[in-house]
C-alpha cells in the first residue's frame, strides 16, 4: 500500500492519528532545549508543558543562570549594559538567578523568580580604607542594577519558554500530520482487510497486538508531563 493510498483511507488514518505521540515523544526535544540553554549560560532542571488546545496551555521550565560570564556575554554584549554586574562577574562573583514553576498552569507566566547577587566586598579584598570605600561605592551601583537585571532576565527566560512551546507544538503537529501518520502505518504494516461479515476492519498484517503501536492517544490530551534532569 503506497503513501497516498493510506492517506486516502480516512478511517485508517483517524484510527491511528496519534500513533506517533506515545509517552515520551518530547524527550529528544527536552534534551535539545537543555543543550541550547546551556550554550547561553542557563541550566534547566525541569520542563513542564500542556497542550495544545486550551488558552492556558504553554510551557515553562525551572532552572537558573548556571554560567554567569557566559550568560552576560550572550545576552548583554554591549559595554554599557550592566557594567557593574559584568565587573563583579569578571572578578569571580556570580549572579544567582533562579526560576521555579508556580501555580496550576504551565506557561511562561506560571513562574516565580529569585535573585541573589554577590557583592564586591565579598569577592575582592580591600587592604586599604580607600579601596574599601571604592568597593562600597561599587556595591551601591551594583544594587541599582540588580532590580532591572531581574526584570530583564525574567523576560529573557519567558521568551525561551514561549519558544520551547512553539517548538513542541510544531513537532506535535508534524507527528499527527497525514504524512507522518501514513508513514507510521506503513512502517508498522497496518492495512485494511475484510472480516467474515465483509465489514471493513483494521488490523496489523504481522501477528501480535497492535495496541503498543497506537498507545498514548488519551493521555496526550491531558497534562503532557515533566522532565527532570
Amino acid at each position: 500500500m503506497d503513501l497516498q493510498s493510506v492517506k486516502n483511507n480516512k478511517q485508517l488514518m483517524e484510527k491511528y492519528r496519534e500513533i506517533n505521540v506515545y509517552d515520551g515523544w518530547w524527550d529528544f526535544m527536552y534534551e535539545t532545549f537543555k543543550e541550547r540553554m546551556e550554550s547561553v549560560g542557563i541550566a534547566v532542571t525541569d520542563i513542564y508543558f500542556s497542550g495544545f488546545w486550551s488558552q492556558g496551555d504553554g510551557a515553562c521550565f525551572e532552572g537558573f543562570i548556571g554560567n554567569s560570564p557566559l550568560y552576560m556575554e550572550k545576552h548583554y554584549p554591549k559595554k554599557n549594559q550592566y557594567p557593574f554586574i559584568k565587573k563583579l562577574v569578571s572578578e569571580g562573583g556570580n549572579v544567582h538567578f533562579h526560576v521555579k514553576h508556580h501555580g496550576h498552569y504551565y506557561h511562561e507566566n506560571s513562574i516565580r523568580t529569585e535573585i541573589i547577587v554577590d557583592d564586591f566586598n565579598g569577592v575582592m579584598s580591600a587592604p586599604t580604607e580607600l579601596q574599601q570605600q571604592v568597593l562600597e561605592r561599587w556595591d551601591e551601583e551594583l544594587n541599582k542594577e540588580v532590580t532591572e537585571f531581574e526584570t530583564d532576565a525574567t523576560i529573557q527566560f519567558q521568551g525561551y519558554m514561549r519558544g520551547l512551546y512553539r517548538d513542541l507544538e510544531k513537532e506535535y503537529d508534524y507527528l499527527v500530520s497525514d504524512d507522518a501518520v501514513a508513514e507510521a502505518i506503513i512502517a508498522n504494516d497496518l492495512v485494511e482487510v475484510q472480516d467474515d461479515n465483509q465489514q471493513s476492519v483494521l488490523q496489523a498484517v504481522k501477528e501480535g497486538d497492535t495496541s503498543d503501536r497506537s498507545r498514548g492517544s488519551d493521555s496526550n490530551h491531558q497534562q503532557l508531563g515533566a522532565c527532570g534532569a
